[in-house]
């Protein structure tokens, strides 16, 4: 292998790196987006007890949330079967973000335009993962943790696991 194969490859593989440092900063961004909604949330609860008002108790299996032109844009769920998820939702009500937590543990989903999953970053029996979706929902990239062992694996279109 001359210097220039090798020079060749090892820009392609910076390359593939770099991309997919994007996409796990991507997730890492929408998951600390996430915290801060909740903080933000936690936060305005607390204030309003410690003003001395008693908190509004609100019970219910789902709570919808629709911007001024009525348009659903946001829904929470709690179910037994499935476990809560709250749905984030483009203008055209098509969820776009899935935050749930299953029996396995906690999951975030980003959906494309087109309705499939693209990306999901999740915790399997405690264990990290995060996966990228092509456009067919077949999982290309693999990235977490099983049984504590980091895995990092990509995929071509039919399944079948290529080397790095």
């Amino acid at each position: 292998m001359t210097n220039e194969e090798r020079l060749d490859r090892l820009e392609r593989e910076l390359s593939r790196t770099k991309l997919l440092n994007r996409w796990l900063l991507t997730g890492v961004g929408l998951c600390i987006g996430v915290l801060v909604v909740v903080w933000a949330f936690g936060t305005a609860t607390t204030t309003a007890r410690t003003a001395g008002t008693e908190p509004i108790i609100l019970r219910a299996n789902a709570l919808f949330i629709e911007d001024e032109n009525g348009n659903e844009r946001a829904a929470l769920f709690a179910d037994n079967a499935v476990g809560p998820r709250l749905l984030l939702k483009a203008e055209n009500g098509q969820a776009r973000v899935v935050l749930g937590i299953t029996k396995q543990g906690p999951t975030l989903n980003l959906i494309g335009e087109d309705q499939k999953q693209r990306v999901s970053l999740f915790l399997a029996n405690d264990d990290p993962m995060f996966v990228l979706f092509d456009k067919y929902q077949r999982m290309r990239v693999h990235i977490g943790l099983i049984d504590g062992r980091p895995k990092l694996a990509k995929f071509d279109e039919n399944g079948k696991q290529i080397p790095f």
